[in-house]
């Protein structure tokens, strides 16, 4: 009589059964981080005009408007993450503060891209150091394509995060070759004036920074 097999018995016999049938996934670990940097360069003559610099501000406005330009620029740092495998699509949030007029009903898209070359430091770039197109409401030329993503707000979208998904190749890209993480940048692509877009920079109250979400194993 054939005797059936005591697993008590085995206990690494288990354990290699457990790490052979269970999927790779479920050792998956979940991320969240914050941004390491965060800033906006504009042109702007209330805030400062195109040699500004907006790195220590509480708030960054997204503004698409020919001689009020301004560009929210937003990094984070996986250096930590050295070897890491992601896997999966990540989502970037960015926290909505208000949009102004604060009755204005018009829909904004607000997309995202992130910078092709510039390697930029919040506490020292500003707007005249970024090359611009001939057109006086244009983004900045040195922005990688496709873009991400684009999302549509109004006033319902006020104190809520607004969320793009990043695909999984280029954070993992950052991960390994961390010299081509440059950072994201977010483009109001209402030009009309009077349609500014503002959002919470980090260092703003805990649940509403900038923040990147992705799980790797």
């Amino acid at each position: 009589m054939t005797e059936l097999l005591n697993f008590s018995r085995y206990p690494t016999l288990i354990f290699f059964m457990l790490m052979v049938f269970v999927p790779s996934y479920a050792f998956s670990k979940e991320l969240v981080l914050v941004a390491s940097q965060d800033t906006a360069i504009t042109e702007h003559p209330q805030a400062g005009g195109v040699a500004s610099n907006h790195g220590k501000d509480p708030i960054i406005q997204a503004i698409g408007s020919e001689t009020f330009r301004s560009f929210p620029m937003i990094k984070f740092d996986l250096s930590g993450l050295t070897g890491s495998v992601v896997s999966g699509d990540a989502l970037f949030s960015i926290y909505l503060l208000d949009v102004h007029p604060k009755n204005e009903t018009v829909q904004k898209n607000i997309s995202l891209y992130t910078w092709s070359s510039m390697n930029w430091d919040e506490n020292t770039v500003t707007f005249s150091q970024v090359e611009f197109p001939a057109s006086p409401v244009s983004p900045p030329s040195d922005l990688s394509l496709p873009k991400l993503g684009t999302v549509p707000i109004d006033v319902s979208n006020r104190k809520t995060y607004i969320s793009f998904s990043i695909p999984r190749a280029l954070v993992q890209g950052w991960i390994d070759d961390p010299a081509s993480n440059l950072g994201l940048i977010v483009i109001n692509q209402q030009t009309a004036i009077g349609h500014d877009v503002v959002f919470s920079a980090k260092g703003s109250a805990k649940g509403t920074e900038p923040t990147l979400s992705f799980s790797v194993n």
